[in-house]
Formats: structure tokens, sequence, C-alpha cells
């Protein structure tokens, strides 16, 4: 699966709603098993900065942090 924030905004949808949305499935369907996530965060600018890139990597990984708490409420 790819979940991309142009995708999201040309279905109408937030990049949230998609998040949460895919890991509601997860957890409908038992959640990961054997596998696992590749998570590839970018920056929106081109910058090699080891800064910039750390900080794009943890803000991502709060918002699938915060997309599996949403999802589990539901």
């Amino acid at each position: 699966m790819s979940i991309e924030v142009n995708h999201a905004t040309l279905a109408g949808h937030t990049l949230d709603f998609e998040l949460m949305q895919t890991m509601m499935q997860i957890i409908r369907n038992g959640g990961l098993g054997i596998s696992g996530t590749n998570f590839d965060a970018k920056t929106r600018r081109k910058s090699t900065d080891l800064k910039d890139i750390f900080i794009v990597h943890v803000a991502g990984m709060d918002a699938m942090a915060c997309a599996l708490e949403n999802a589990e409420l539901c």
C-alpha cells in the first residue's frame, strides 16, 4: 500500500483520514502478523540536512501513531 498526501487530496480526504482508515483495516484484519511496514518520509523541500530528515521521520511516525490511536477508538 502507498499512502501519499496528494492521493488523499485528490480523493477529497485529509491525510489524517487516510492514515486512520489504513490503521482500522490493519486492526480489523488482526494486525500485521509476521510482516511489518516500510516507512519512507520525504522532506517537502530538497533538503539533505540530517536534522530536516530526522524531523520529517519523527513527524511522520507521530502521524502514524495518532492514526493508530484514533483507529482503536472507532
